[in-house]
């Protein structure tokens, strides 16, 4: 039976980097953070270096990115209307857990009204803990706790963002004395166990290493077309990572993690005291 999934990706770009492999028949995308500065003349330092002139047209941009990357999937992103982290410095979207509620709550209303079954909801890891993608993902695991009592419980999964993967493997190797630079590879597992033993002990307990996912040679070179669409950030994301951001290896292997139950995730952030961290993380 087709997976039935419900995607949500901070950024334009983070689900076709990240979980590719996911966003098959039977999956919705929500874009979250697709919003678009209402003033004309803004321009971030971030926008600058990509080229922009405009925060507002790169924006805009960047939502018909979105549209162009999936259409060969046949699937279409709800983009809403939360303006990204640089638009808006030092505040949180006031509707963005009221909106992730009502979305995953109509996603189980359809799953029902089609006769029931599994579900998933996917959200970003947080690798990194870049400060929008942490806020996605520490509100859906919220909102998927609260509406556990009313009987939504569909299977959670965070993805692991790409090519955030990069850094954290390198962070880890250099922290641990086993590589004095970077390592532009995705294919060391063992940071990623360590990662979500430290982050999630109860909701990934037995299962800290990431589950893998090793695209096919065809949707590789799929993948590496939706990815290609989001022209306005390739430049300066390919440069972070010294040129190899579309290396085919990387692109083809995936990592995810099943985890428990929202209530599970929940208890680990509230342990943690993560809920609604922020951090700083070199690419978008």
């Amino acid at each position: 039976m087709t997976a039935r999934r419900l995607v949500f990706s901070p950024h334009a770009d983070d689900a076709v980097l990240s979980c590719y492999g996911a966003l098959g028949p039977g999956t919705e995308v929500v874009t979250v953070f697709a919003g678009a500065p209402a003033d004309p003349a803004l321009l971030t330092d971030w926008d600058r270096s990509l080229g922009a002139t405009s925060s507002r047209e790169l924006a805009l941009e960047r939502r018909a990115e979105d549209l162009r990357s999936f259409a060969p999937l046949g699937l279409v992103p709800e983009q809403w209307a939360h303006l990204d982290g640089q638009y808006r410095p030092g505040e949180a979207p006031q509707r963005l857990r009221a909106d992730m509620t009502v979305r995953v709550r109509a996603a189980a209303e359809a799953v029902t009204a089609a006769g029931g079954g599994e579900w998933e909801v996917w959200l970003p890891a947080g690798l990194l803990t870049h400060p929008d993608h942490v806020m996605v993902r520490d509100t859906g695991l919220t909102v998927c706790a609260e509406l556990a009592d009313e009987g939504v419980r569909p299977a959670l999964v965070l993805y692991g963002e790409y090519p955030y993967q990069l850094f954290q493997i390198s962070n880890h190797l250099r922290a641990a004395g086993t590589r004095s630079g970077f390592a532009w590879t995705n294919d060391h597992p063992e940071p990623f166990a360590a990662w979500a033993a430290e982050q999630f002990p109860l909701a990934t307990a037995g299962r800290h290493h990431a589950r893998q996912s090793r695209l096919s040679a065809a949707d590789g070179a799929a993948k590496e077309a939706a990815i290609r669409a989001h022209a306005s950030q390739l430049d300066v994301m390919d440069r972070q990572v010294h040129g190899q951001l579309l290396n085919r290896r990387n692109l083809r292997l995936e990592h995810w993690w099943p985890l428990h139950g929202a209530p599970a995730a929940a208890s680990d952030l509230d342990a943690a005291g993560t809920t609604g961290a922020t951090g700083t993380g070199g690419v978008r």
